[in-house]
């Protein structure tokens, strides 16, 4: 054979296997994700989860088409870039809202052409996102000069044709990609300036109603790639969530019928004053007046729309740090994202990259430069429960005197520190060597509604726990302490003798999520639960005691303070939340699984090189034969 055939052959072999290899499985920069096509807007918001929104960035208004970067920084954050991105998704949001300013990027003499340098950068923060399975919403943000314009009343047809133009070649340029790109006809459009900037009036509806239906037609007149099926956020006036503006909304239609695809976008800062101002630091799940503006909003967007098969999706939400309100504001966190996650509403945090503890605009939680969560109690709190937030490890004795709080004496709530609804009594205390006197202790009556005394260690989850307490009988009978899994199941680990005196109950337990230790008299028996110890493994895997602990001790921990108060346990509601309508919210909700094949590629590029190796092989053996 000659050489000359050889290299043909061998020519000829690598050009099909890569013919072969660049045909399978191969998928365009818009699809870094599975493609998701097919669905109906209420499935896309199924998946999207909690989302973060990345303000104050490319829809800062400073710069000029001439440089995009100082455009993207002139508000005081970083450029977006791919490390924010990856820290996104790690702390478990799936959507991430990217607000855009245009107007500095506009033409207004050459028939509103965008300029290709910004839509390119758009482009790269939205691969970005592909790259890491998130949707992603843009947005038309901060159009102060055009659309957010104090006679917008009167106005609205000149706002339309830029605003028709600016999305039609949106639309265009981003035509190829899947459904996980949603598009936002605008943000807060409002007339500026007015004595009813953030109310409005019917004048105002109806040309917010006109600007969503110009947006809506500008996108599905585009036939190219997902435009026909992609979702499209449309809001009221100002996205205000108040009962007059949801009602005024008039949902887009084509040829007669409401559109499809549609996503109702609103805003919840409630309540105001905690949200967005430093007038209130406090929040209460439990009280109707803080959580009366989120539950009004929830039972309005289920009955207008929902309801209706059209889905709702929270745009902006948030709770400024006013004075390090940190409690208060996990607890907010938390309320909000369990009520929506029972309505089925996505909930999109604000970050305008914005520290501080004063303002009423303080929305960090990121570190922008290195995408690092520097708010993992918030965030755990909002995307997962409270429940959720890892708990601080050191051993700890649970002591029920009361302590002094400055000038003020504050008595124990078991309820408020992880026990189930136990009340305290007067007793004699723990008597190890003499006579201590009187003070206050778990009281358990096993003839009363609660028959144990159950205190959740689930945020010690993964961790192993030694228990120490002492217990006593006022009938002389046994107390049995137990660890209680999530399904209720009970491992008894100590049960006492016959006995009125203090008596040391103990166990080790390896933890799991959802479990409870159990202190439980036999039958007719009244008990006390006092001095409860917990301990944890050090580093060389010793428990720093034993089963033996004098009263007043601190165990050998810090939790004594100088006033005398011995540190508990942070202070939390471990009672079911409920919605306005009675139903209990879910702890947490499925989302659908996502299968990946991005396998297929390195696989088929691996099987070529094997396949070209051996045919390389064979020729030059018959080569050598020859």
């Amino acid at each position: 054979m000659k050489k000359k055939n050889v290299i043909n052959r061998l020519t000829s072999v690598i050009f099909v296997l890569a013919l072969l290899v660049s045909t399978l499985s191969f998928k365009t920069e818009a699809y870094a994700a599975e493609e998701l096509t097919g669905l109906s807007s209420m499935e896309i918001v199924a998946q999207m989860g909690k989302g973060y929104n990345i303000g104050n960035t490319l829809d800062a208004t400073g710069g000029s088409n001439r440089d995009i970067a100082a455009h993207e920084t002139s508000w005081g954050n970083p450029q977006i870039n791919k490390d924010l991105i990856d820290g996104i998704k790690a702390a478990g949001f799936k959507t991430v809202r990217v607000p855009i300013t245009w107007n500095v990027h506009i033409d207004d003499a050459n028939n509103y052409t965008i300029n290709e340098e910004f839509l390119a950068r758009v482009k790269e923060v939205v691969d970005w996102c592909y790259e890491d399975e998130l949707f992603v919403i843009i947005n038309v943000h901060h159009e102060d000069t055009w659309i957010n314009v104090s006679n917008i009343d009167t106005n609205y047809k000149e706002i339309g044709k830029k605003l028709g133009r600016v999305w039609e070649q949106i639309a265009d340029y981003f035509a190829e990609y899947d459904q996980h790109l949603i598009f936002e006809g605008m943000n807060e459009p409002r007339a500026k300036g007015t004595g009813y900037e953030w109310t409005g009036n019917q004048a105002c509806y109806d040309a917010v109603n006109y600007l969503d239906q110009v947006f809506v037609d500008a996108v599905r007149s585009n036939t190219k790639g997902h435009n026909q099926e992609r979702a499209l956020m449309v809001c009221g006036y100002a996205a205000s969530m108040s009962t007059s503006v949801l009602n005024s909304i008039v949902l887009p239609t084509i040829n007669g019928e409401v559109a499809s695809n549609l996503i109702v976008s609103v805003h919840c800062y409630a309540p105001y004053d905690f949200c967005l101002t430093d007038n209130q630091n406090t929040f209460s799940a439990k009280n109707g007046s803080d959580t009366g503006g989120i539950t009004k909003l929830m039972s309005d967007a289920k009955a207008l729309f929902i309801d209706n098969g059209v889905p709702v999706v929270i745009g902006e939400c948030g709770a400024t740090n006013s004075g390090n309100n940190n409690e208060a504001r996990i607890e907010w966190f938390d309320y909000f994202g369990r009520i929506t996650e029972r309505y089925g509403i996505p909930a999109i945090l604000w970050d305008n990259g914005a520290g501080g503890t004063s303002g009423g605009e303080c929305h960090k939680y990121f570190n922008r430069k290195t995408g690092e969560n520097i708010t993992v109690d918030l965030l755990t709190a909002f995307i997962e429960g409270k429940d959720a937030i890892p708990a601080e490890i050191k051993d700890t004795v649970i002591d029920f005197e009361p302590y002094k709080d400055g000038d003020n004496v504050k008595a124990i709530n078991p309820y408020e520190i992880g026990f189930s609804d136990i009340k305290l009594a007067l007793q004699s205390k723990v008597n190890h060597s003499e006579t201590t006197g009187m003070g206050f202790s778990l009281k358990v009556d096993t003839n009363a509604k609660n028959k144990e005394a159950l205190y959740d260690i689930s945020k010690y989850a993964g961790n192993d726990l030694r228990v120490v307490a002492y217990v006593s009988s006022k009938d002389a009978d046994t107390v049995t302490l137990s660890a209680v899994d999530a399904n209720g199941n009970y491992t008894e680990l100590f049960k006492t003798a016959t006995t009125e005196d203090w008596t040391v109950v103990a166990g080790d337990i390896a933890v799991e999520k959802g479990m409870f230790i159990s202190f439980m008299g036999s039958e007719e028996t009244t008990f006390y639960v006092d001095d409860i110890c917990l301990c944890f493994k050090d580093e060389n895997g010793n428990y720093a005691i034993d089963f033996v602990i004098e009263e007043g001790s601190d165990a050998g921990n810090d939790g004594a303070s100088e006033d005398g108060k011995t540190e508990e346990p942070a202070s939390e509601d471990n009672n079911t939340q409920t919605a306005d309508d009675g139903n209990v919210l879910p702890d947490s909700v499925d989302e659908p699984a996502t299968e990946k094949s991005n396998v297929v590629i390195p696989v088929c590029i691996a099987i070529g090189i094997v396949a070209i190796i051996a045919v390389v092989g064979v020729i030059l053996s018959k080569k050598k034969k020859q």
